[in-house]
């Protein structure tokens, strides 16, 4: 989340919660757990795209503003107690 904020390219392995938050060749990149090899694939594909990697770096951080953020976050909570009570 921070890389996102930050805009900066993100890779990270496709598990846990991860899945939740970036979403493969739109806001980051995915690689499978423990997989070395696509690490080091991921790395260079970014070095070797720049416009790519801004691109995923600006979609980040506007996906991570609008749907991370702590305000964002009490608010949605908010909404659903609300409607529980209602």
């Amino acid at each position: 989340m921070e890389g996102m904020l930050a805009e900066r390219p993100v890779i990270a392995t496709a598990a846990g919660g991860v899945l939740d938050i970036i979403q493969d060749r739109k806001t980051g990149l995915l690689v499978l757990p423990q997989n070395a090899t696509q690490m080091a694939e991921a790395i260079l594909w970014l070095l070797q795209n720049p416009q790519d990697a801004t691109r995923l770096s600006k979609a980040a951080k506007q996906l991570a503003k609008t749907q991370f953020l702590v305000k964002h976050q009490v608010e949605t909570v908010q909404q659903i107690y609300q409607e529980i009570l209602e």
